[in-house]
This record gives structure tokens, C-alpha cells and sequence, in this order.
């Protein structure tokens, strides 16, 4: 008795391979585009100062100048 190959739908999975890859790089280069849409958030640190600080800012939300204290830090 001879077995009968295992009839493979090549096509089909050809096809659904192509379209889960499709998928990824749409999904991929969305989330990429939401991320950076907005510009960077630009952040900059004065260890120099009594109170060491974080400024943030991010100009497209609308956010300028906030600031983080640490206060009681040692810098050295």
C-alpha cells in the first residue's frame, strides 16, 4: 500500500503568507509614523545648579518648560 501525498494547498498558504507580511509592515510603519508624528521630546538636565533639574519640552502638544526638582540630590 502506497500513501498519497499530503495534499498541500501551496497557493493558499503562498497567499496567506503574503498578506500576514503585508499586514506587518502596514502595522510596522503605522505605529512608526504615530510615535514620530509629533516631533521629539526635548529633554535637558542642570546637575550644575543647588537643585539638580530635568526640563522637558515637546512644542507640538504644547507642553514648554516643565520642570523636575530632585531635591536633597548629591550631583558629586
Amino acid at each position: 500500500m502506497e500513501r498519497d501525498p499530503a495534499n498541500i494547498p501551496w497557493r493558499f498558504l503562498g497567499g496567506l503568507f503574503l498578506l500576514t507580511l503585508v499586514l506587518y509592515f502596514a502595522g510596522f510603519y503605522g505605529v512608526e509614523h504615530i510615535r514620530s508624528r509629533k516631533g521629539p521630546w526635548l529633554v535637558s538636565f542642570d546637575a550644575q545648579a543647588a537643585q539638580p533639574t530635568m526640563t522637558i519640552r515637546q512644542p507640538a502638544l504644547g507642553i514648554d518648560g516643565f520642570r523636575v526638582v530632585f531635591d536633597g540630590a548629591n550631583t558629586n
